[in-house]
C-alpha cells in the first residue's frame, strides 16, 4: 500500500499559472505525488504514514539550482579574475599535472564528499532541485562520475547531471591568443588536446545516458553538454545536440557568458553563437544555456522563437566581471529563466536565494524605467517555474498541483524576516532568503527538518572536507600563460562589438 503524507493548516504559494496562494489549505500527498490541495482536503480514512500541522508555516514548491558545478563545492575563499584568465589558469593547473594519475578510490572519495557537501547546504535552504554541469573529464566514465550521481542519489535531491566534453585545442577558444603565444606553449597546447574521436565522445554520452538517465526513483536525469559552442567543432555540436534529442534529455552549454566568447563567435561566424546555433538547428525548448550576457535583441528573439530556456548567474558574472544578462528583456520576450549560482567560488555560497536577490536589484541599475523592473514575484517564477522548465521538469516540478511530484518546503513565519507580514513575495526574496526553511521535501520523503539533513551526515562529511583540504594538490603556478590572458582580456574588453556590458548598455535592447 502507498504511503499518504498529510499537511494540514498551512498557507500555501502554489506557483500554478493562476498564481494560487491559499491563505489556510490542506495537502495530502500519495507516495511521490500530491494527491490533492485545498482548505477542505482531509485524509478520509487513509492510512497515515505521516501528519504535519504547518500551523504559522508556508508551503511552497522547492526551489531549482538552475546552473551549478558540484565539483568545485571546495574552492572557498579565491580571488576574483575574468573568465578568460580563470580558464587559463585552470588549464595550467591541468598541464602540469599531466600523467599523474590518482587512485580511484580516491577519487571516489573526494568526489562523493565534494557532492554532499553542497547537497547539504542546498537542502538547508530549500533546494529540492539541482542542474549540474558536473563532469568535465578527459575519461567521463572514471570513477568520478559514478561517485557524483550515487552522492545526488543518496542525498536526497532531485538531479539533472550533465557529461561534458570538448575537443577543440585550447588557443581556439579565444579570440587573440594562438599568435601572441610561443612556439613552445602552443606545441603544448597541441600535444595536450583531448585527441578522443567525435565517436568516442558520442559512445561516452550513450553509455552515460544509458547507466543513469532516470534512476533514483526518476530523481536522477542524464544531460549532455558540450560545455560552450567554441569548446567543441561544429561536427560535434551537431552530433551531441542530435543524440540529446534522440535520447530525450537536456542539451546544455556555457553561451556568451563573457565579451571575448562573443568576439569570438562574430571572428568565426560573422555572428553571435546563439545565431549560429539557430542557422544550425540545434535551439529548442529541450535545450539550456547558461549566462548568455551578451546577448543582444536578435539572440533574445532567437531564445523566445526556439523556447530555448537560460539559467541566469549574476552573481559569479559580477564576481567575474563579465557584465548583466538582460533580465527584463529575457522574460518581457518570454524567454524561461531559471537562477543559478554557479560556482561555489564564484557566489560564496550555494543559495540561489541570495542570487535572486542581487538579479533583481541588479536590473534596477540597467534599466532606467523603474515601471519596468521585475520584482520579487517575478525572482520566485524564475526561482520555481524557470528552473524546472532549464530540466525540461516542468510537468513535475516547480509547482504545488495534483499529479506534481511533492517537492516542497515548509518556511516558518513567524521569524524576523516575516514581521509585520506585508507582502510574502517580496520578504521570502528580499528578506528572508532561505533562513527560514524548517522542512525540505523531495519526492514526498523529508530530506531535511528542522536544519538537520535526514540522508547525509553532516559532521561526517565536514570532516572528510578538511582532511581532504590538508592531503590534496594545491594550484600550481599560473604565472607562465598570465601575460598572455592578461593581454587577451584587456583587448577583449577594448574591441566594439556594437552594444557594452556595462550597467547603462541595455537601455538599447528595450
Amino acid at each position: 500500500m502507498t504511503a499518504h503524507t498529510f499537511i494540514k493548516n498551512a498557507r500555501v504559494l502554489t506557483m500554478d499559472d493562476e498564481g494560487g496562494e491559499h491563505p489556510r489549505a490542506n495537502i495530502l500527498i500519495r507516495g511521490s505525488e500530491i494527491e490533492s490541495i485545498g482548505p477542505d482536503v482531509a485524509p478520509d480514512g487513509r492510512e497515515l504514514a505521516r501528519e504535519i500541522d504547518a500551523t504559522g508555516m508556508l508551503v511552497m514548491p522547492g526551489i531549482t539550482n538552475a546552473h551549478f558545478h558540484s565539483t568545485l563545492n571546495m574552492l572557498k575563499g579565491v580571488r576574483a579574475i575574468p573568465l578568460s584568465v580563470l580558464i587559463l589558469s585552470a588549464y595550467e593547473m591541468v598541464a602540469a599535472r599531466a600523467g599523474e594519475t590518482m587512485d580511484p578510490g580516491l577519487v571516489r572519495h573526494v568526489i562523493s564528499v565534494t557532492t554532499s557537501l553542497g547537497a547539504i547546504e542546498m537542502l538547508k535552504c530549500g533546494v529540492t532541485s539541482v542542474h549540474d554541469d558536473a563532469h568535465h573529464f578527459l575519461n567521463p566514465l572514471s570513477a568520478a562520475v559514478p561517485a557524483n550521481v550515487q552522492a545526488y542519489a543518496d542525498s536526497g535531491l532531485r538531479a539533472t547531471i550533465a557529461l561534458a566534453q570538448t575537443n577543440v585545442v585550447e588557443y581556439d577558444k579565444y579570440p587573440f591568443l594562438k599568435d601572441s603565444l610561443p612556439p613552445d606553449i602552443r606545441k603544448e597546447m597541441e600535444q595536450t588536446a583531448d585527441t578522443t574521436s567525435d565517436d568516442e565522445i558520442l559512445d561516452n554520452y550513450r553509455s552515460y545516458i544509458d547507466q543513469w538517465h532516470d534512476t533514483a526513483d526518476g530523481r536522477i536525469h542524464a544531460a549532455v553538454s558540450i560545455s560552450s559552442p567554441e569548446r567543441v567543432t561544429t561536427e560535434l555540436l551537431c552530433a551531441a545536440y542530435a543524440l540529446s534529442q534522440e535520447r530525450g534529455v537536456v542539451f546544455e552549454a556555457h553561451c556568451q557568458e563573457a565579451k571575448y566568447q562573443r568576439i569570438l563567435a562574430e571572428q568565426r561566424h560573422k555572428k553571435s553563437w546563439i545565431a549560429y546555433m539557430d542557422e544550425l538547428g540545434v535551439l529548442s525548448s529541450r535545450v539550456h544555456l547558461n549566462h548568455v550576457v551578451w546577448t543582444d535583441a536578435r539572440d533574445i528573439e532567437i531564445l523566445a522563437r526556439t523556447g530555448t530556456t537560460v539559467s541566469h548567474n549574476v552573481h559569479c558574472n559580477l564576481f567575474i566581471g563579465s557584465g548583466l544578462m538582460p533580465l527584463r528583456q529575457m522574460r518581457e520576450a518570454g524567454v524561461p529563466v531559471g537562477i543559478g549560482v554557479d560556482e561555489m567560488d564564484a557566489s560564496g555560497t550555494i543559495n540561489p536565494w541570495e542570487v535572486a536577490k542581487m538579479a533583481m536589484f541588479a536590473q534596477h541599475l540597467s534599466d532606467p524605467d523603474w515601471e519596468r523592473w521585475l520584482g520579487a514575484g517575478d525572482m520566485l517564477w524564475c526561482l520555481t517555474r524557470g528552473g524546472a522548465l532549464g530540466m525540461s521538469r516542468a510537468d513535475e516540478v516547480g509547482r504545488l498541483a495534483p499529479g506534481c511530484q511533492a517537492d516542497l518546503i515548509m518556511i516558518d513565519l513567524n521569524t524576523l524576516a516575516f514581521a509585520p507580514l506585508n507582502d510574502l513575495p517580496t520578504q521570502l526574496v528580499m528578506g528572508d532568503q532561505g533562513r527560514s526553511v524548517v522542512m525540505t521535501m523531495v519526492a514526498g520523503r523529508v530530506v531535511m527538518e528542522n536544519g538537520v539533513v535526514t540522508t547525509v551526515d553532516e559532521e561526517a562529511v565536514k570532516r572528510a572536507v578538511r582532511e581532504l583540504a590538508e592531503v590534496l594538490p594545491q594550484g600550481a603556478d599560473t604565472s607562465r600563460l598570465y601575460p598572455y590572458a592578461r593581454r587577451m582580456q584587456l583587448r577583449a574588453e577594448e574591441t566594439d562589438v556594437g552594444f557594452d556590458r556595462s550597467l547603462h548598455a541595455h537601455y538599447n535592447l528595450n
